[in-house]
């Protein structure tokens, strides 16, 4: 029977004490053209395996390399590939935060253990070897399962630019039980002598971060013009600003500034009676209080280090009350928490933390943006109430 146009013969042949297969194959360069490209791989062992079961060996493989002559994958590698397309096409567009963690996962994990290797030789057994070798070096599953996760993305990038075809070698990959850390949260009298213990501006933070749920990077690029302390509406732009109220749209993180993670984070949040009076002396002795400073700025005017202030403020507090897990990240999970203890609506404690498909486009009814009030100042009054001098 005649031979299909593009189908292989092959040729096995013994080198030393191995048997090898010599073919040819389609393949993409790096415009794009296709070429033929010569391999010989090694497929057998000779000492353990006769030449007619090197033969069969050999015919499945000409079959798989059949198949892919229908659709010829790049010659590019792995590194080669990320560098120039998966950074310039897919990376660039991300958040800082996005750049930063693909950046890690890439450049520390992924390219060191297969960046030499052509996108179509890529297996299942390189991603499987890779995040086994990283959790046995010590990393922990979340890691691991980035690790994968990065890959995964570059391969599905791969196969839409048509340099890659079959399927996303990252799929399938069995990894370890995810062993999460213990969450805390501070409780109504663990957060009182918190706040008893805390300098300024420290102290006005947490109790935003407890009372409204803004995370340390949120608080870091708060402004005061998003911030109404006066009991009148006030305008933002094109938006109405309720009173006591903040909005929250970008926020400080790795030192650069930058829209919120997600667009329910978007949000607007009531303030508490007793963070008012904070807030408002708070700017009452600062230096910095025009609409486009920062509420919670450096002797300089520029953001605060969360590191800084939470290894040397926080933590030394944290060790004296005996509570050394708390975090910046402790105080949002107090929020959560003290919220569902008092009642608060799992709707309203949702849209407080800006979490699922609650978006910031959200204009607040006036009874939403009450009903929430009277929740946070449920909240508040418990934290404060023991709390003297917390203004």
């Amino acid at each position: 029977m005649a031979r299909r146009r593009g189908q292989q013969l092959g040729h096995v042949h013994q080198q030393g004490n191995a048997w090898y297969l010599a073919f040819r194959e389609d393949a993409l360069d790096a415009d794009g053209k296709i070429v033929r490209v010569r391999r010989n791989p090694k497929i057998a062992d000779a000492k353990e395996v006769s030449k007619r079961e090197a033969q069969r060996l050999a015919k499945e493989i000409l079959t798989i390399v059949d198949e892919r002559a229908q659709q010829p994958m790049s010659l590019l590698t792995v590194r080669e590939f990320i560098e120039t397309r998966f950074k310039t096409d897919v990376i660039w567009a991300l958040k800082h935060a996005g750049q930063k963690h693909y950046g890690y996962v890439l450049d520390k994990h992924i390219l060191p253990a297969m960046g030499d290797v052509r996108l179509r030789d890529v297996s299942t057994d390189h991603v499987q070897a890779l995040v086994r070798k990283k959790f046995e070096a010590g990393y922990s599953v979340q890691t691991v399962v980035h690790i994968r996760n990065g890959i995964s993305a570059v391969f599905s990038h791969a196969k839409l630019k048509r340099a890659y075809h079959g399927d996303n070698p990252a799929q399938g990959i069995r990894l370890p039980e995810m062993q999460r850390k213990e969450t805390h949260a501070l409780s109504f009298d663990q957060g009182r002598e918190v706040l008893l213990s805390l300098p300024t501006p420290v102290r006005e933070m947490s109790l935003l971060s407890m009372t409204a749920s803004l995370n340390v990077a949120e608080m870091l690029a708060l402004k005061w013009k998003r911030v109404n302390l006066t009991g009148e509406p006030a305008l933002l732009g094109s938006e109405v600003l309720q009173p006591h109220t903040l909005v929250v749209r970008e926020n400080f993180y790795r030192g650069k500034f930058g829209s919120v993670k997600a667009k329910s984070r978007r949000r607007a949040v009531p303030l508490s009676r007793s963070v008012v009076e904070a807030l408002v002396g708070l700017r009452a002795r600062g230096k910095f209080t025009g609409p486009d400073d920062l509420v919670f700025a450096s002797r300089e005017g520029t953001p605060l280090n969360e590191n800084n202030l939470l290894r040397r403020v926080i933590k030394p507090v944290a060790v004296k009350l005996g509570i050394p897990w708390l975090s910046w990240h402790v105080f949002r999970h107090t929020h959560a928490t003290l919220g569902e203890q008092i009642g608060m609506a799992l709707s309203d404690r949702q849209a407080q933390m800006g979490h699922g498909d609650v978006r910031m486009t959200m204009h607040y009814t006036h009874s939403d943006m009450e009903r929430r009030r009277a929740g946070v100042e449920a909240m508040s009054e418990k934290l404060t109430a023991l709390a003297t001098g917390i203004a």
